[in-house]
């Protein structure tokens, strides 16, 4: 009888136990520990890949006797484990790590044997290989500057030549695909040791110390690459969280910065649709020099200095977010062909799917032809040539689906036999149900239809110029330009002219 009450007070308790974790992990906003890294280290550099985390370089000590690592780890957040990687070739530290089409980019920081080692180096490391390689330098040599990927591209931006008393202005941009280097408009006022991160193709840059006093700043510059432009967001509650290098991630739409230089366990999320900063769940421990990781919308906080001395902590922690409904996907554009319809949209952060939506009506009732979809590009090969179609696009994740994309349209035509008569008249109607005719010569004719089906395709211009003759008066040229995507379907109607 004993042994069953026994039993039965264990299973209470296991019971009782699950009832309370289970709801707090589903609800977010929660920290687990996991597997201390086998060597604890400062100012390292992290990136995720395929689900793993890639931990490399660092430093051990302080000044003056500093020791910078070479060494590379990757954390298995499934298995809980870590295993050793190749070494890099060069030390690095004060820097950042990005993943780029499957690579891993360091670039610059400090390498050396004092803490003047300002790096220009590129060094490349290829998971899938477990190797190294070194790529063109960096045109200016630098540590503690903000590293950030957009479209393919790694743009390297402020950082400092001189330790502790200054920063620097310089923006330059290394292209992946090329092995080469560009700079862009710099810096309005010299800045280092801030967080980067990026969130639909704007990079942010949070935080850090500025100008030759090194003062520490709690502002939010937002950059578009685009554009080459800055402008100013809300700024960090509290301007203690200098020396941010490494310490900020995007993950699921939303900016996370963790820890900071003077050592503390806060963390705050920034929402860059909304313009603002809200405090989440306190790490468990001090953290400031760490390396920060988004792995499959987790959160990694690895290493650093633990706020105790001048010691540095193995500790791992992962930080799972409150989840949100993920935003609405914009500036979906539809591409028809023959006898199917592309749609290309712009992703959504946090999105783990699309639904796809079609009608033959303007405004719906929209009916989901896919479900769950990866992501954009998609091609609806379900169509009929002559018919005009209608999409939107919903994003999906675990807490549920966003509201419609705008509206795209598109009809999808049959392969057209280029004219080979002497002159044709084509008749073009837009979107917008005007038409414009013109009277052309079949070289003119097969130019236009031979652009349009490599448009159709997604090659060649967006826009067509058809030279008129008729009409022109005083004028020496007059030229109309039709873009693709205005385009609802064209009709040619050859003739003999009269002799």
């Amino acid at each position: 009888m004993r042994r069953i009450k026994l039993l039965t007070m264990l299973v209470l308790m296991v019971f009782m136990a699950l009832s309370m974790v289970v709801p707090a992990f589903a609800a977010g906003d929660v920290w687990v520990q996991k597997a201390d890294i086998p060597t604890a280290s400062g100012h390292l550099l992290g990136s995720g890949f395929d689900g793993k985390v890639y931990v490399m370089g660092g430093q051990f000590g302080t000044a003056p006797a500093i020791t910078y690592s070479t060494l590379t780890y990757m954390f298995d957040p499934v298995l809980n484990t870590w295993a050793s990687k190749k070494n890099m070739p060069y030390s690095a530290s004060y820097t950042n790590a990005l993943t780029v089409n499957g690579k891993i980019y360091v670039i610059g920081g400090q390498s050396g044997v004092n803490e003047l080692g300002f790096s220009n180096r590129v060094q490349v490391y290829d998971p899938s290989t477990d190797n190294w390689t070194v790529k063109t330098n960096m045109p200016t040599g630098r540590h503690s500057l903000g590293l950030a990927e957009v479209g393919g591209k790694i743009y390297a931006i402020g950082g400092t030549t001189q330790y502790s008393t200054t920063g620097g202005i310089k923006v330059e941009v290394y292209d992946t695909s090329t092995d080469t280097w560009t700079t862009k408009t710099d810096l309005s006022t010299a800045r280092y040791h801030f967080g980067t991160a990026v969130v639909n193709g704007k990079i942010y840059l949070i935080g850090g110390a500025k100008g030759p006093s090194a003062s520490s700043t709690n502002e939010v510059i937002a950059y578009d690459p685009v554009t080459d432009t800055y402008s100013t967001k809300a700024s960090l509650p509290i301007n203690s969280l200098t020396y941010l290098t490494a310490s900020a991630t995007a993950m699921n739409g939303k900016i996370y910065v963790a820890g900071g230089a003077s050592g503390t366990s806060t963390l705050y999320e920034y929402d860059p649709l909304l313009d603002t900063w809200t405090n989440k769940a306190n790490m468990p421990e001090v953290k400031g020099f760490q390396a920060t990781v988004s792995v499959n919308g987790k959160l990694y906080v690895i290493s650093g200095y633990n706020g105790t001395g001048n010691t540095y902590s193995p500790t791992v922690y992962e930080y799972t977010p409150s989840l949100t409904v993920p935003v609405a996907p914009i500036n979906l554009a539809a591409t028809a062909g023959n006898a199917q319809v592309t749609l290309n949209w712009t992703t959504v952060d946090g999105a783990t799917g699309y639904n796809i939506k079609r009608s033959t009506t303007a405004g719906g009732p929209y009916t989901t032809i896919a479900s769950n979809v990866y992501g954009s590009p998609y091609t609806d090969t379900t169509v009929t040539n002559g018919t005009k179609y209608y999409y939107v696009v919903t994003a999906l994740n675990s807490s549920g689906e966003s509201g419609n994309s705008n509206e795209a349209s598109a009809t999808p035509q049959g392969t057209v036999t280029p004219p080979t008569g002497n002159r044709a008249l084509l008749v073009i109607t837009l979107v917008s149900g005007l038409e414009k005719e013109y009277d052309l010569s079949i070289t003119e004719v097969n130019s236009f239809t031979t652009w349009y089906a490599a448009r159709a395709a997604g090659t060649g211009p967006e826009v067509y110029t058809i030279n008129k003759s008729f009409n022109k008066a005083s004028f020496l040229t007059r030229k109309d330009n039709i873009a693709f995507n205005k385009i609802e379907l064209y009709e040619v109607n050859e003739y003999t002219p009269a002799p």
